[in-house]
Parts: C-alpha cells; sequence; structure tokens
C-alpha cells in the first residue's frame, strides 16, 4: 500500500492546490451518502422487517432511533477528533466501520442483533461525516469552494431521495430472495472502493494548534446530547411520558455546564470540542439557526407526506418513493446552478430557495386539501419538484457559504457542529410536526366519519341489515375510524375494528371498509395539510434568518 504523506497542518493551498482535488472529493462524498441513504432507506422497508424479523414496535423503534441517536450525538466528537487525530485516519477508520456494521445489519437473524449493528454504524458515521466537510474546507482554493460545497449539498439531499426511490424498488425486486436485506448490503462494494481509494489518495491533515481530544469536553456534550435527542427520537412515539420531559430539564444543565467547561478550557490556551470563537461570526450564528428550521421543516415535511402517501393513499413503498422522484430531479438542478449564482448573488440564492421551498410545500397541500382521498401522484408532482429546486437551491450551497467564512482550522469542529445541528433539527421536526400530524389525525377522526355517514347509511339501507343492525353498524363504524386514527402503532388493530359488523361474513362488510378507507384517506389529508402548514411557517423564519445574513461572505486567508 502507498504510503500518505506525512502528518502536517493544512491550508487552502491558493497557489497550487491539489491536483488530485475533484478526484479525492468524489472519495470523500461516499461518506454523506451512505450515512444519509441509511437514516431513510429504513423506513421505507421499516414494516417489512419488523414482519420478517417478527420484531415488536419497540424494537423496531430502536432500529430506526439507535442510529440516529448515535449519529447525532457523536459528530462534534468525530469532527474534533479528525482536527486532533487525523482526518485522514478517522475517515477511513469511521467508513470502515461503517462498512462492516452494514454488512451485520444485512445478515442479522434478530432484531437484538439488527439494532446493536444499527448504534454502530451510527457511531460509524458520526466519525466519517464531519472529515468530509473538512476536507473539502482546506483542499479547495477559494473560487472553487462553492462549487465543491454545492455537490457536498447536492449528494447530501439526493442520498435521502434516493434512500426513497431505491428502497422502494430494493424491496419490490426482492434481488436472491433477501427480502429488505439489500438494503444494506447494497453499502458493502462502495464502503470497500472508497475506503481502498481513500488509503491511496488522501493525504494525512490535522487543525493547527490541536493537541489532542478534549476528554472533558467529551464526557459532558456525550450525555448532554443523548439526553436531548434521545427523548426527541423515541418520546412522540410513546406519547411523551414524564421520563422525555425529565430528559430534556435534565439536558439544559449539563449542556450548560459543558459550554463553560469549554470557555474554561479555551481561556487556559487548551483545545477544545466545540470552538466557542464560532459564536462571534455572525453568518455562522445565522447559518446555525437556518439549518435548524429548515432542516426540522425538511424532516416533518417528508415524514407527513411519506404517512399521507402510504397509509392515506394506500400507495405501495415503490410507488411512494417514485412520488418523490421529482423532488430529486428538481434538487439536482438547482444545486448544479446554485454553484454558478452564489458567486454572483450571494445570500439571495438562498433566500429565493427558501421562498421556492414554501411555494412548492404551498401547491403540495393545495392539491391534498382539493382532492383528498382521490390525490394521485400526478397532481402532487409541480409542488413536489418545486419543493425540490427551492430545497437544492438552499441546502446544497448553505453549508459551502457558512463554512467558506470560517479559517481551515476551525473547520472540524464547525463541520461537526453544523451537521449535529441537521441530526438535532431533523429530530425536532420530526417530534413537533409529527405530533401535530397525528394530533390533528386522531381529533378529526370523529369529524370525517360523521360527514361519510349519510351517504354509508343510504348504502346499507340497500342490504339486508334491519333498522337496528344498520344503526349498529353505523356505530361501528365511527368508532373504528376514530381508534384506528388514534394508534400509532399501524400493526395493532384497534378493538372496535374487529366487532361482528365488521367481519368478512357481513353483509354490511364491503360498504364498511370502503368507508373505512375513505376516512383514512381523508384524515390523513386533512392532517397532512395541517402539519405541512406548520412547516411552511418554519420555513418563513428561515428566511428571516437569511435576510439578515451578509449577502457575500469572504473566505479569510488560513
Amino acid at each position: 500500500m502507498a504510503q500518505a504523506p506525512a502528518a502536517a497542518p493544512q491550508t487552502i493551498a491558493e497557489s497550487a492546490p491539489d491536483p488530485r482535488r475533484w478526484l479525492i472529493l468524489t472519495i470523500i462524498l461516499a461518506a454523506p451518502l451512505l450515512a444519509i441513504f441509511d437514516q431513510f432507506v429504513v423506513n421505507v422497508a421499516i414494516a417489512t422487517v419488523q414482519c420478517d424479523l417478527r420484531a415488536s414496535f419497540g424494537q423496531i423503534q430502536l432500529v430506526v432511533a439507535g442510529y440516529a441517536l448515535a449519529y447525532a450525538i457523536l459528530l462534534i466528537t468525530g469532527g474534533r477528533l479528525g482536527d486532533s487525530w487525523g482526518r485522514k485516519r478517522t475517515f477511513m477508520l469511521g467508513l470502515g466501520g461503517f462498512t462492516l456494521t452494514s454488512a451485520c445489519c444485512g445478515l442479522a437473524p434478530t432484531p437484538e442483533v439488527l439494532i446493536i449493528a444499527r448504534i454502530i454504524q451510527g457511531c460509524a458515521a458520526a466519525l466519517m461525516t464531519p472529515q468530509t466537510l473538512a476536507i473539502i474546507r482546506v483542499t479547495f482554493p477559494r473560487r472553487e469552494l462553492s462549487t465543491a460545497f454545492a455537490i457536498y449539498g447536492m449528494i447530501l439531499g439526493l442520498s435521502g431521495i434516493l434512500g426513497q426511490v431505491l428502497g422502494g424498488l430494493l424491496l419490490r425486486a426482492d434481488l436472491f430472495g433477501l427480502s429488505w436485506r439489500p438494503i444494506f448490503l447494497i453499502n458493502l462494494p462502495i464502503g470497500v472502493a472508497a475506503t481502498v481509494a481513500a488509503a491511496f489518495l488522501l493525504r494525512e491533515g490535522r487543525a493547527p494548534g490541536a493537541r489532542g481530544l478534549d476528554l472533558g469536553g467529551v464526557a459532558l456534550a456525550t450525555p448532554g446530547l443523548f439526553l436531548l435527542v434521545f427523548p426527541l427520537v423515541v418520546g412522540s412515539d410513546q406519547g411523551w411520558p414524564l421520563w422525555s420531559w425529565l430528559c430534556l430539564v435534565a439536558a439544559l444543565p449539563i449542556l450548560a455546564l459543558f459550554v463553560a467547561f469549554e470557555r474554561h478550557l479555551a481561556g487556559r490556551g487548551g483545545s477544545p470540542l466545540l470552538e466557542l470563537r464560532l459564536f462571534q461570526n455572525r453568518t455562522f450564528v445565522l447559518g446555525l439557526l437556518t439549518q435548524l428550521l429548515l432542516y426540522s421543516a425538511n424532516a416533518g415535511y417528508f415524514l407527513t407526506l411519506a404517512l399521507y402517501l402510504q397509509l392515506g393513499l394506500r400507495f405501495t413503498p415503490l410507488h411512494a418513493g417514485l412520488t418523490f422522484a421529482p423532488d430529486a430531479v428538481g434538487f439536482f438542478i438547482a444545486a448544479t446552478l446554485s454553484a454558478r449564482l452564489i458567486p454572483r448573488f450571494g445570500s439571495r440564492v438562498l433566500l429565493a430557495g427558501v421562498c421556492l421551498r414554501m411555494l412548492g410545500l404551498g401547491l403540495v397541500i393545495a392539491a391534498a386539501a382539493r382532492l383528498g382521498e382521490g390525490a394521485t401522484a400526478t397532481a402532487l408532482i409541480p409542488g413536489v419538484f418545486l419543493q425540490g429546486f427551492g430545497s437544492g437551491s438552499v441546502s446544497a450551497p448553505l453549508l459551502g457559504y457558512v463554512l467558506g467564512g470560517l479559517p481551515g482550522r476551525d473547520a472540524g469542529s464547525a463541520s461537526g457542529l453544523l451537521t449535529t445541528m441537521q441530526q438535532i433539527a431533523g429530530a425536532l421536526g420530526v417530534a413537533i410536526i409529527g405530533l401535530i400530524f397525528f394530533t390533528l389525525l386522531a381529533r378529526g377522526a370523529a369529524g370525517v366519519a360523521d360527514g361519510l355517514l349519510p351517504a354509508l347509511r343510504q348504502e346499507l339501507t340497500a342490504t339486508a341489515l334491519t333498522q337496528g343492525e344498520r344503526e349498529a353498524a353505523l356505530g361501528d363504524f365511527r368508532d373504528c375510524a376514530r381508534d384506528r386514527a388514534a394508534e400509532r402503532d399501524t400493526t395493532n388493530v384497534p378493538t372496535s375494528c374487529t366487532r361482528p359488523t365488521l367481519a368478512d361474513t357481513n353483509t354490511a362488510t364491503g360498504p364498511l371498509n370502503n368507508a373505512l378507507t375513505v376516512a383514512s384517506a381523508r384524515g390523513y389529508a386533512s392532517a397532512f395539510v395541517g402539519a405541512v402548514g406548520v412547516a411552511i411557517g418554519v420555513l418563513a423564519l428561515a428566511a428571516g434568518c437569511l435576510a439578515a445574513m451578509p449577502r457575500r461572505q469572504t473566505a479569510p486567508l488560513d
């Protein structure tokens, strides 16, 4: 194996940039591609995984939450570890670990093995992902940073959509009779190829002045972030029990102590886990807030649209995944254009992107509100495409715009903090917008059912049921529609839905089940409209942050 050059502080080489930098970019982009893909692809396959492994609802929650939790709480540590231990080493350790645990996930014989593998996989993702941003920041000259970061943002956005689309295709294909397992095994050739290429092509580099990992900061940041993220990821699915609120309250003093410790360490001339001087940069602070708002709205939108498509409109995973495809197309086009537009128009491009996202979401919910249970993928395409185009205009270049104004010595710390904010925002968006969605769904179910009663009563008149039996059947229909909407675990069948009037042998079964299908679709459509309306409001706040951001950002010399 070829030997990499000796470790040395990396700076942006304006006069003699690395001639292999675009090839290096191709290699390191494997990290965000795999990390984000594996977050989204599991959501598509989760019902199949649960059935195949006979997992409980709690276990299947941990398959999703274990990865997200480990990934979120270790990103800052992973970014700083690259600064001190070496970005190439940390990248290869994370990528190699991610590839190995992907194999363990794909071969998992039990839910317990899959949960453990997913947690370790999240830890590996937290090691490799921040290195991508840091390596870009110190490898490319200033004139090329906007293009490199736009490509990074493009991969970041497309990998999420790819998880939805490719996940559905892999499930439909059932390769070699492996069912859901290829969604993890597909990572192996990419991970192996990128690890080998990184060993030969990446140069080792550390942040100037980094003197080892801040173990005290790690000891405080890890439990603080755990107590913050864990209830956001798991608590909402369990109805926000008391322990979830206690965790959130306990996180505040621990994170405050972490900040105080970091300030004390920096004052003594130490190398803190989090560089607090980052918060003296106005663009960085506004960018961090914008990240929080954008990714909260994004996570809430994708969650509620997936629920509306698959549970409301009864789309198959493949059909639902393909409905997201116009989003990916719009994102790709806009991300490509943004690399050219940002140097000319600066933050105005970002602001325009958020406004286009709001317009796109408005078109999507207008179609859902107008068509309800009759909505089709075709009717949603214009809004989905415009939402993706707006997202590509802001999400792709935002990280580069923020990091481009920071010195290279802060690249690891800033990258870890920005990616951590993405994960916290995603958990927050799912928790809050998801809570709003399910609350609207449950509260609106009775009203939706009542609206269908007159037509259903008329339809039951043509059956052999007596007047009393018809009224009993209508009552059972209303109870079932209400209870099913309030059930968070869609694999559970409420008791009210197993009453004799809804049994397969009953003459009223056909009309009642048809009405239940319509009630479900209308309820999900109404809840989707309300929840995404909140997401639009969140995006309006993000637009305010971008309006306050300096129009142009000049990268400092390192």
